[in-house]
């Protein structure tokens, strides 16, 4: 996989150095072979496109090798396709989110006529949105010469893997019944632009995104308005605050009724200073390297409050790092979600914010005993920060002695 993506990619670049040979006549040899002579290009001339088949856009062009071995030019045709995506996906939910893209490429199999062998290429663009995966797959082929005694990479075209992704849109269609089960529908809409030998080509996907809602016989939500939302009972001790947020929404369903609900999770913040075990104070210059939060060691815990709401325990821990080791403080929050399939509402949150951290290590005394000369120091971290209304402030410290 790897060296037919190099050749793809080493073919490309000299494409523009190959094309102004084209146009010239072969040269028929005389004298002894020069097995080092290699030329290959394509006849831009006869590029074509074929958007007779619905949705699909087919490209033929004819690839060329010249090489000393041989009394003529080698010729193949090479195509590659452009198609629209159509399909129908089950998902859990209406949720799509922004979506992650990537690139694939692979090889499907190849056929060789005299000389050349066509390999058949495939480069895949993938989106991984929160619900499902879209997927444009673009075919195109390959050549390699070789006549036993020359060999090398044809000249050939592929689509250009910068491709402008025009989003998506997200429409409601009518639920089906199928099976005494209803299905609530929406229509995705997606769009990409891929340049192919220069153009630029426009390629669309439709999927119907099918969620089951329920018996149809049964009694479920089908939409969900916010109506209010806010924090209340705010209360702090220390470094440890609670408080209650809420939402009321109104959730329409699927029998037509109408229901206003008040949704509430309780929530706190905690500030924990951890025993400063990571510090190895050797010397008397204390020097900060960086400060903030290690993402490496975030942790999340999501846990269920009902049916709607799932609540997310968040541990963070922010690290400060001198030249004699590492301070670690562990913060604590709590964020919610309502989320019924086709709304997705965030609960208001208090979240840790203006950190501050201070180090400092002074001398507090000195001595002298069979060793020679000492010095007594205190090395102290303080860290403070703001949950909402209430004011987090921590401190530990630790005692060292360095000869002097």
């Amino acid at each position: 996989m790897k060296v037919k993506i190099f050749r793809l990619f080493t073919a490309t670049a000299i494409f523009s150095a190959l094309l102004s040979s084209c146009d010239h006549e072969f040269d028929h040899f005389h004298g002894l072979p020069d097995y080092s002579y290699f030329r290959t290009g394509y006849y831009e001339s006869s590029l074509t496109t074929d958007t007779s088949a619905l949705g699909q856009t087919v490209f033929e062009y004819c690839s060329w090798a010249e090489a000393a071995t041989r009394y003529d030019r080698a010729e193949v045709v090479l195509e590659a396709s452009l198609s629209d995506v159509n399909d129908e996906v089950s998902v859990n939910n209406f949720i799509v989110g922004d979506g992650t893209p990537s690139f694939e490429y692979s090889a499907s199999g190849n056929h060789r006529k005299r000389e050349i062998t066509v390999i058949d290429s495939l480069m895949i663009y993938r989106i991984r949105y929160n619900n499902f995966t879209l997927e444009y797959k673009m075919p195109f082929q390959t050549a390699f010469y070789n006549d036993g005694k020359t060999s090398g990479q044809m000249a050939y075209l592929c689509f250009d893997p910068k491709i402008t992704d025009n989003g998506y849109q997200l429409s409601d269609l009518n639920s089906e019944i199928v099976g005494g089960q209803v299905y609530m529908r929406k229509l995705f809409r997606h769009s990409i632009n891929v340049r192919f030998g220069g153009k630029n080509y426009r390629a669309t996907a439709t999927v119907v995104l099918k969620r089951r809602a329920g018996n149809e016989n049964g009694d479920f939500v089908v939409k969900t308005t916010l109506l209010d939302s806010g924090i209340r009972d705010f209360e702090s001790d220390g470094n440890y605050a609670s408080y209650v947020s809420w939402i009321k929404v109104r959730q329409d369903f699927y029998d037509g009724k109408t229901e206003t609900t008040m949704f509430e999770v309780l929530m706190y913040g905690k500030m924990t200073m951890q025993p400063l075990a990571e510090m190895n104070i050797t010397g008397a210059n204390l020097e900060k390297e960086s400060a903030g939060f290690d993402q490496n060691r975030e942790h999340v815990q999501i846990v269920a409050r009902n049916d709607f709401v799932d609540a997310a325990y968040y541990e963070r821990y922010y690290v400060v790092r001198y030249n004699y080791g590492t301070t670690t403080t562990l913060f604590q929050h709590v964020e919610a979600v309502y989320n019924d399939g086709f709304e997705v509402i965030e609960f208001p949150s208090v979240r840790y914010t203006d950190i501050k951290d201070s180090g400092v290590l002074k001398k507090v005394s000195s001595g002298n005993d069979e060793h020679g000369s000492y010095g007594e120091y205190e090395f102290t971290q303080q860290i403070s920060a703001r949950f909402g209304e209430a004011e987090n402030s921590e401190s530990n410290a630790i005692r060292v002695f360095l000869t002097e």
